[in-house]
């Protein structure tokens, strides 16, 4: 009787080995080519992968409380929730003659918003994102 308890026991000690890890899933690249003539597919893609880590800090450093929930909305407003990247937002300040007198808000536009969104999607201008009136 004392053989058989320890072979019982000696096959409940087997652990079973353990499952093979997963294997790495690639990313697809995203290509080299110009925002213009990207889907909607590989535009939304550009603007996870390189647009919103490259901007939230320019925006974050411009205002931490603000813009510390960084993302879709900050640009393209509440229509980002829905599926809708529409630009110029109008939900953003509207480019008018008053607007043009917060200085500061311009030139921080001009020096770091508009480069970085150039170097990412193409030409930027104001109208681009804001409505002029």
């Amino acid at each position: 009787m004392r053989w058989f308890v320890l072979a019982c026991a000696a096959c409940r000690a087997a652990p079973a080995p353990p499952p093979p890890p997963p294997e790495p899933v690639a990313q697809p690249a995203l290509p080299d080519a110009p925002f213009a003539v990207l889907d909607r597919e590989q535009r939304a893609e550009l603007m996870k992968a390189r647009v919103v880590p490259e901007l939230a800090p320019i925006f974050q450093r411009r205002d931490p409380v603000r813009y510390a929930a960084f993302g879709c909305a900050t640009c393209h407003g509440r229509g980002a929730a829905s599926g809708r990247y529409d630009m110029p937002d109008p939900q953003l300040v509207h480019l008018t003659e008053s607007t043009a007198l917060d200085r500061r808000a311009v030139e921080w536009m001009t020096a770091e918003v508009t480069p970085a969104m150039a170097r990412l999607v193409g030409k930027v201008e104001c109208r681009t994102c804001h409505v002029e009136e």
